[in-house]
């Protein structure tokens, strides 16, 4: 979880009368709306907490979320709404958009080889668990949607998805056999930036604004945030600091050695672009989690990072191991567990605070070397994610990586920017998402390494590839 509070805001409305994009993200453990103008600027923003994985919980959370962005600015400003949303959930729905399900997770076992082709094989794994737990589902169930695309099925009424949300690619695969049943429910495939539809008259009541205004289509949360840093050309990439920590560089051609890491193209088979990169899952989360240990949750980030700031790097002593649920990345090793290692008694919550933080950040730079033996490298690095907006993190991890990290104006609500330059190209502002991005602000922060936090991190990151190699011992 990002370093923020539950209710943060984004920057104070500014721009009296400039038209503006509803961009709503759905997240794996927070919603965050924002309004966002043409050039790129949130001129404001929520975050609120998701609790459970129930849609209609998403549902009532974008909404509340929504109506406290839009609080004080004049409905008729708003032109349009977009959508980002995460990978990796299923949501079974009725004709009438009913989530019949939980939200849908998981990966299927490796026995678990049906015709599907393997883009769809999470999708139809899910789906056939679903009905066999409740046979009667398959009688009522008309769609199956990611996450996002069940927001987009709620405000406009159209089933729809994106190419990296779905197959990417710009249409679904054929399936034969036992999940042939299947197709008759995934929604239609279209580019990011097409309009799904209008906004309808019961979420426009909900919001406050008025019906039938246009809805994009909407991005997988990754190429969200990749857009919303303005990093779409070759090797630029974005480290997102959300739940997860999230290293994704964009590709054109990149050598057979970077196969293993990639992600999906941008926009299917009608772009050569690729985003290759690695997932350190839960890295974000250990970060919330070690504050409801050592404090009072996440409303005691602030005080927990304050305290850490006057620890020098290296934590004087401890060292964390940031696996909560394990390495997916760069190698597969689910035995491995979080842990913090070296402890004495004089050690302090300020130093295991550092420690998790220079944890997190040893786990990235781990990916990203794997990424660069394999001739994936970005020339510029760009932080999203709530968590950029913490001064600390985002100095031990330029130390650790020894780089300048580049940050917006809104740290944490880059992917409802990215969302809301598709809705800029829909409505005709601009000819091409590209061209969206390259006339956007320029980033306003830029860390710079310290030469003495990357030397102290090189020792940091020294200790926590030996800890990962001989089972959990430090030298």
């Amino acid at each position: 979880m990002p370093i923020t509070s539950e209710h943060g805001r984004g920057t104070a409305a500014r721009g009296e009368g400039e038209p503006l994009v509803l961009a709503i993200d759905l997240g794996t453990t927070a919603v965050k709306t924002a309004l966002v103008t043409a050039d790129g600027r949130v001129i404001s923003g929520t975050r609120r907490l998701l609790k459970g994985a129930q849609a209609a919980g998403w549902w009532r959370t974008s909404l509340a979320a929504a109506r406290r962005t839009l609080n004080g600015v004049q409905p008729e400003r708003v032109a349009a709404l977009a959508l980002s949303g995460r990978g990796g959930a299923t949501v079974l729905c009725d004709a009438a958009g009913r989530a019949l399900t939980p939200m849908l997770t998981g990966m299927p076992p490796a026995a678990y080889a049906p015709a599907a082709p393997a883009r769809l094989r999470p999708i139809a794994w899910r789906s056939e668990c679903a009905i066999a737990d409740t046979p009667s589902l398959r009688r009522r169930v008309r769609w199956t949607l990611a996450a996002k695309d069940f927001m987009l099925l709620k405000l406009s009424g159209t089933a729809a998805t994106d190419p990296a949300s779905g197959p990417d690619a710009l249409a679904w695969p054929a399936i034969d056999g036992a999940c042939a049943f299947m197709s008759d429910w995934l929604p239609a495939v279209r580019l990011p930036w097409e309009t799904a539809g209008v906004l309808r008259a019961e979420p426009a009541a909900a919001l406050g604004l008025p019906a039938g205004l246009p809805v994009a289509i909407g991005l997988h949360d990754g190429v969200a945030a990749q857009a919303g840093a303005g990093a779409l050309r070759p090797e630029e990439g974005a480290l997102t600091l959300g739940t997860h920590l999230v290293l994704r560089v964009v590709r054109d051609h990149a050598p057979p050695a970077a196969r293993r890491y990639r992600f999906y193209d941008l926009w299917g088979e009608r772009d050569g672009r690729g985003v290759y990169g690695g997932n350190a899952r839960l890295g974000g989360a250990a970060v919330s989690w070690a504050a409801r240990l050592l404090g009072s949750g996440e409303r005691s980030l602030p005080a927990l990072e304050g305290a850490a700031v006057a620890v020098p790097p290296g934590s004087a002593g401890p060292l964390f191991l940031p696996f909560l649920a394990g390495m997916a990345y760069p190698q597969r090793r689910p035995e491995l567990r979080a842990a913090w290692l070296g402890l004495e008694t004089t050690h302090s919550r300020a130093q295991l605070f550092r420690a998790v933080l220079e944890g997190t950040a040893c786990a990235v730079r781990q990916i990203a070397e794997a990424l660069a033996e394999s001739g994936v490298a970005p020339v510029r690095l760009t932080l999203t994610g709530a968590g950029a907006g913490s001064a600390l993190w985002r100095q031990i991890l330029a130390d650790a990586l020894v780089r300048p990290l580049h940050t917006g104006e809104a740290p944490g609500f880059e992917e409802c920017v990215g969302a809301a330059r598709c809705a800029w190209v829909a409505l005709g502002r601009f000819a091409s998402l590209d061209e969206a991005v390259s006339s956007a602000l320029t980033p306003a922060t830029a860390t710079e390494p310290s030469a003495s936090g990357s030397a102290a991190m090189s020792e940091v990151y020294r200790r926590y590839l030996w800890a990962i190699q001989h089972g959990g011992t430090v030298s």
